[in-house]
């Protein structure tokens, strides 16, 4: 979706290996909302891309305040298992 400019992942089971594939395949991504996803790892290189090419970035801790589906409490008690059935 190269024209992608908005994207919210509320809660998902989003990795670092999917939100690297959205970064390469969406240029133009001005707000990224990862509030609730736990599995992503903002860390050296991978935080930076993420934090200088996009003007808005929520981070997975951030408070879900204003936010029309929060906030509530969340776990992050995730397996790829129970979504996967691997």
């Amino acid at each position: 979706m190269p024209e992608l400019r908005h994207l919210q992942h509320f809660g998902n089971i989003l990795t670092n290996v999917g939100l690297n594939a959205i970064l390469d395949g969406c240029p133009h991504l001005v707000h990224l909302d990862l509030r609730k996803c736990f599995n992503i790892n903002f860390a050296g290189d991978f935080e930076k891309r993420c934090f200088e090419r996009i003007k808005d970035v929520k981070r997975p801790n951030d408070s879900t305040a204003g936010h029309p589906y929060g906030p509530f409490p969340m776990t992050a008690n995730y397996d790829y298992n129970d979504y996967y059935g691997c």
